[in-house]
């Protein structure tokens, strides 16, 4: 009953009737159809928002990465993509909400966990940067990413004598 209301003062208000509100959204639905199907699979999509990644075309790999997870919405790949660009575009808000789905998603990704903890760590969450880069190295205790990020933590949170010995594995 009160979305049948606020269709009604919607359509009032822009002027619109029923029936073209209907062609409208035929028309964005067939459009975006169309969209996804230019890239054929989540696969391809994600190779081509990674390349768009490495040429610096933000935008585009973003709209890449939006189309996979429009086919495969639970593909961790595509989510820590668009963590990467959202990085990469100084949005490490959007960034780390990207790297949590992934994780939510693959839990034993060690990737996406360094991907958390980096963004923790530039969003000043220092201990929750290093939960995220300690259950990386619960996966690969040889991760020399998360070691030499886990450092930097340490060496921020003025834990010298640890960042010293994170640096050295």
């Amino acid at each position: 009953m009160i979305t049948r209301y606020v269709d009604d003062v919607i359509l009032a208000r822009t002027g619109l009737g029923r029936r073209a509100m209907m062609i409208a959204v035929f028309c964005l639905l067939t459009l975006g159809f169309q969209a996804v199907a230019e890239g054929d699979t989540a696969e391809d999509l994600i190779g081509m928002g990674l390349e768009l990644y490495q040429n610096c075309s933000y935008q585009e790999a973003l709209e890449a990465y939006d189309r996979a997870l429009l086919l495969s919405p639970d593909d961790a790949r595509a989510w820590m993509g668009k963590g990467k660009v959202f990085g990469a575009l100084g949005d490490y808000n959007q960034s780390l909400l990207a790297y949590q789905n992934a994780t939510r998603i693959s839990p034993d990704d060690q990737e996406a966990w360094l991907g958390v903890g980096l963004n923790r760590f530039l969003l000043r969450d220092l201990n929750e940067s290093l939960k995220a880069l300690d259950r990386a190295l619960e996966m690969d205790g040889n991760y020399t990413r998360a070691w030499e990020l886990k450092s930097a933590v340490l060496a921020q949170m003025g834990k010298n004598d640890e960042a010293l010995e994170a640096s050295k594995r």
